[in-house]
């Protein structure tokens, strides 16, 4: 594992070889994850879903792949966390400053139109 992983999950020197499922839980769900690694292991499809952490953050976006052998069959799964806990945030604020802008222009009795010259 590498130190980025150390940030996903709480892995020590002498944790190498252990299944993940034995580690330390992190995870609000963890059995959502392993569920759905199992599953793409089973079908070969990848799956992309969300998993966050107890307490709620952060949150992460996780890409499941199958990991292939080189005659093609299915030999586990790789699974690539990427935090977007501060994505989210920005889109929450985005949706908080529009609702302040359609409160405005409504109370200022203020139109707003787009033209699309195509």
């Amino acid at each position: 594992f590498t130190r980025a992983a150390q940030k996903v999950f709480p892995m020590r020197d002498t944790d190498r070889g252990r299944p993940l499922t034995e580690l330390p839980g992190t995870f609000e769900d963890f059995a959502a994850i392993e569920a759905a690694a199992r599953d793409v292991i089973d079908t070969g499809e990848p799956v992309e879903m969300q998993a966050v952490a107890r307490g709620g953050t952060p949150v992460w976006h996780l890409n499941i792949s199958p990991y292939r052998l080189s005659g093609g069959s299915v030999a586990g799964a790789t699974l690539v966390f990427a935090d977007v806990t501060e994505a989210l945030g920005l889109r929450d604020d985005l949706a908080v400053e529009s609702e302040r802008l359609k409160l405005a222009l409504d109370v200022a009795r203020i139109g707003v139109w787009e033209l699309d010259p195509q």
